[in-house]
């Protein structure tokens, strides 16, 4: 997914000079968006990671009458996983957020982001559900280490930086590509599945 090719390279940047948007504006866009993207091009984080040896395959974000659900599969290598006093350590596990996505108020060709909640999984072929959805009651309170994943996650969150330009959408195809502004990459995605899927 993030081994870089040429071809995918080429087929990025022609995306990006486009700026097809099938005519529609940034809410028409996110109007038709529900569905699983899976991203298959994000240079900024295999920069990050291919040097650590840290693997983030897959990165989904599922969009549902803009709400917003991220998840994040990683892998670590095994020299690192086996560190633990257990000798068997991790080995990964998932990240996942949820919140909502609407255009941005500070440009009309660009999307904004807002999460709310964060928590973490061990690893395995798919990610937990959220840990608020299995509570009874809104007055009960989460597990300490679910409270102290979320508290950390909105703590580190920037609002800021959560402006993404849209800068291809082609809904027959299910492909889109984003600007993440602040390191000047540009994040590829395609529509996997109904927004109902679970895998």
């Amino acid at each position: 997914m993030y081994k870089a090719t040429p071809e995918v390279t080429a087929a990025v940047r022609t995306m990006v000079a486009s700026k097809r948007v099938d005519g529609m504006t940034t809410n028409e866009v996110l109007d038709c968006a529900d569905g699983v993207w899976e991203v298959f091009d994000m240079p900024h984080v295999r920069k990050i990671s291919t040097p650590l040896q840290v693997g983030f395959v897959p990165v989904r974000y599922t969009i549902a009458g803009r709400k917003l659900r991220s998840d994040v599969r990683f892998t670590v290598p095994a020299g690192y996983a086996n560190a633990g006093r257990s000798g068997k350590g991790l080995g990964g596990g998932w990240l996942s957020a949820a919140g909502g996505v609407k255009m941005s108020t500070k440009r009309n060709d660009a999307v904004q982001l807002s999460f709310t909640s964060f928590w973490v999984a061990k690893d395995g072929d798919k990610p937990r559900d959220p840990p608020r959805s299995k509570l009874s009651s809104p007055e009960l309170r989460l597990s300490p280490a679910d409270e102290f994943v979320d508290t950390i996650g909105k703590s580190v969150f920037l609002p800021e930086l959560a402006n993404f330009p849209l800068h291809f959408f082609d809904n027959e195809k299910g492909l889109c590509v984003f600007e993440f502004q602040a390191l000047e990459s540009f994040v590829a995605c395609k529509r996997v599945a109904d927004a109902g899927t679970k895998f």
